[in-house]
């Protein structure tokens, strides 16, 4: 405990000398719970069932994987056949590695954020069959490929 009181500058008598660790059922007990009057009333029509492995489509002929990610994060693993295009060099270097817009492109990277914004931008440069396959661990399983390190 000295050390969180050295690390936090306080005084003995502002940090206490031992955190209880778990909160008594008698203050438990005290705690207000808030329960929603009534159920919303707009259900969703119909929840996608989830794909199961033998269900999920090939991808089309021709598809390109990119990955959007850094060097040394394509340098660790990627999937097997994918391009690397980081997204700081995407409107720069696109038109030279892909320059037919009707390409399909399945863009990755590590959580599908940067290559949700890769698809955005394709999209405004003309490439209408980009999409975003999200993160590489996920699509990874999706597509039955193995993440290869660079070599």
């Amino acid at each position: 405990m000295n050390w969180i009181r050295k690390l936090l500058g306080a005084s003995p008598a502002r940090v206490p000398a031992q955190v209880p660790a778990r909160v008594p059922a008698q203050v438990l007990a005290q705690v207000p719970v808030r329960v929603p009057e009534r159920v919303p009333e707009r259900v969703p029509e119909r929840v996608p069932a989830p794909v199961a492995d033998d269900e999920v489509p090939p991808l089309p002929a021709g598809t390109v994987l990119v990955d959007v990610r850094s060097q040394a994060e394509f340098d660790s693993g990627h999937l097997e056949g994918a391009v690397l295009l980081p997204l700081d060099r995407l409107l720069a270097d696109i038109e030279r590695l892909i320059p037919d817009r009707a390409t399909p492109l399945v863009l990755y990277c590590r959580s599908g954020a940067r290559s949700g914004r890769a698809c955005a931008v394709l999209a405004q440069m003309g490439y209408a069959e980009a999409s975003n396959g999200g993160g590489i661990g996920s699509l990874a399983l999706r597509l039955n490929r193995a993440i290869t390190p660079r070599r």
